[in-house]
């Protein structure tokens, strides 16, 4: 791919996902004080679950798929491979929806609005396995995918600011996400069709991408105990309300971060392609972008900082302790969009899965700990100084290591 392509997949993609984050934000301050600090805690413990969820029966699939497509990329095998990494992921949210019909009537939550939602964001995400992510950032049409998002994104706002009006209107927005949600993974679908014909069933093919996935499947699953479970943890450790303070928080967080996710999702494809290809133009390019890393973390934290203050004018002093939460939370940027080219670009690149591991272990570690410790004195903000302290470890351990084994430029 040259750099005129390149430049015109990363502006398109910027626009995609910068107008998906920005809708985003703009509900906020509608939803945010519609639900109440209460029932949005219920929506910020939900959607942490359903991410957990869908990520425990991803078994690490992924991310693999991602590596096994920018691998077989321009080769005859890429058909065969594309289809056994979608159906993969189609079969394991077929079995997450069919254990939450089995285990639906027994779910044990006292409170059914509180249940419905977790049932409804649990089913949202199971079915979204289904959407060809992996196939399209392995051929790095990340694009169509940021539309896709966008197009759900704006649909949800103009449904929510039509028909959510109070708190307990809390189920029908879940039931607004699940709905475009499946029509999303319906589109995913066709393009699949349109894109490599009809599907190839290959019972075999799809085992050997499970088993090919296991290295992946725990450093999924403790990568997602940091950056998905911090509302959850903050709903039984401390309250609702403060799962919701730290919730308002992260999504402002997360929605910046998308600014670097944008840029980012370009290039583990392009490492990993180069780590096979061209030995010296992966090492020119580790350098370029551990320093970009770097500048636009800074620039994000600093973004981060100045917008939190802004918090209690946009949505009431419900949520006036999230100013502090977000305002810690921005020393994080640098640390993640670091550990991101070391992880998911360098490391990933290289098949160091077992570094990868050992460097998210001991994120999780420090983030656990953390949440135990600080979470039941300090609310939401005992959240943020824990998610600190889990990537600090997470870029010590990524550092060292490649620096270690030569796989790190010292430029």
């Amino acid at each position: 791919m040259g750099p005129t392509e390149d430049g015109r997949n990363l502006s398109i993609l910027y626009l995609a996902r910068f107008g998906g984050h920005f809708l985003s934000l703009l509900l906020l301050p509608y939803l945010a004080p519609t639900l109440g600090p209460e029932h949005f805690g219920y929506l910020a413990y939900a959607q942490s679950l359903s991410v957990y969820a869908a990520t425990i029966l991803d078994l690490g699939t992924g991310l693999m798929g991602e590596r096994a497509i920018a691998q077989k990329r321009g080769t005859e095998e890429l058909r065969q491979v594309a289809w056994q990494v979608y159906l993969t992921r189609a079969l394991l949210g077929g079995v997450g929806l069919l254990l939450l019909g089995v285990a639906g009537g027994i779910v044990p939550l006292g409170n059914p609005l509180l249940r419905d939602s977790v049932l409804l964001a649990l089913s949202a995400s199971f079915i979204n396995m289904a959407f060809p992510s992996p196939i399209l950032v392995g051929l790095e049409k990340q694009r169509y995918a940021a539309f896709a998002g966008l197009a759900h994104q704006g649909a949800l706002v103009l449904m929510t600011f039509l028909w959510v009006r109070k708190p307990e209107d809390l189920k029908l927005y879940l039931e607004f996400h699940l709905l475009l949600t499946s029509g999303n993974t319906m589109w995913g679908l066709a393009w699949m069709i349109a894109t490599f014909g009809p599907p190839v069933w290959e019972p075999k093919g799809i085992a050997a991408r499970i088993l090919a996935g296991r290295h992946l499947y725990l450093f999924q699953l403790l990568a997602h105990v940091y950056t998905s479970l911090t509302p959850a943890f903050l709903f039984h450790l401390s309250s609702p309300k403060e799962a919701a303070t730290y919730a308002i928080a992260e999504k402002v967080f997360k929605g910046i971060m998308g600014l670097w996710g944008s840029y980012f999702a370009l290039v583990p494809p392009k490492l990993a392609y180069a780590a096979r290809a061209d030995i010296s133009a992966f090492s020119s390019m580790v350098v370029s972008y551990k320093r970009r890393a770097l500048y636009f973390g800074l620039f994000l934290s600093a973004l981060l900082f100045a917008l939190s203050f802004t918090l209690p004018y946009l949505l009431g002093e419900n949520y006036a302790k999230a100013t502090t939460s977000l305002a810690f939370l921005a020393l994080v940027p640098p640390l993640v969009t670091y550990s991101n080219v070391l992880g998911l670009g360098v490391a990933f690149a290289k098949g160091r899965d077992s570094l990868l591991l050992g460097a998210i272990a001991v994120g999780a570690t420090l983030f656990t700990l953390s949440c135990l410790l600080l979470c039941p004195r300090f609310g939401s903000l005992g959240g943020s100084l824990a998610l600190l302290q889990g990537e600090l470890g997470v870029v010590l351990v990524l550092h060292v290591g490649l620096r270690r084994k030569g796989g790190l430029e010292k430029k």
